[in-house]
């Protein structure tokens, strides 16, 4: 039986302009999803509570500060070694500006890019496997 790797997805909306959300593309040298934009995500550590793990997304990987408003969606999606369980929370930036950090190490994934983008900039990554792709464009009303 494949271990369970428990993920939290963010879905922050650009309060400037609704209709766009924001988005990262994954690093050049990301294991699972090299150059995929998708969505601020990171993986529970051990004892991590859902709002520190908001909080650590936040600021190690965006540079802001953020307060969960709900969970929107769930899913979760066999990989080849170990089952992925994903909760999109969707949140709000409750300061700083959100900008790419980079440094990635022990398996964390960082970004090289940050933008507000339409919702539709995730259906190239849902169409190569990410969950947290699938899942926004579901919570943001984009059908196939």
């Amino acid at each position: 039986m494949k271990p369970t790797k428990r993920t939290i997805a963010l879905l922050i909306r650009n309060p400037a302009d609704p209709t766009q959300i924001l988005v990262v593309r994954r690093a050049r040298d990301d294991p699972e999803h090299p150059g995929l934009w998708g969505l601020p995500a990171g993986s529970f550590r051990e004892g991590e509570s859902t709002l520190d793990l908001i909080r650590r997304i936040g600021e190690d990987k965006l540079g802001v500060d953020l307060t969960p408003v709900r969970v929107v969606r769930s899913g979760q999606q066999g990989r080849e070694t170990y089952l992925l369980q994903m909760d999109l929370w969707e949140v709000r930036i409750t300061s700083g500006a959100p900008q790419a950090r980079t440094g990635g190490s022990h398996g964390i994934s960082y970004y090289d890019c940050v933008e507000w983008a339409p919702p539709e900039i995730l259906t190239d990554g849902r169409s190569k496997g990410s969950l947290c792709c699938r899942l926004g464009l579901v919570a943001c009303g984009v059908s196939s």
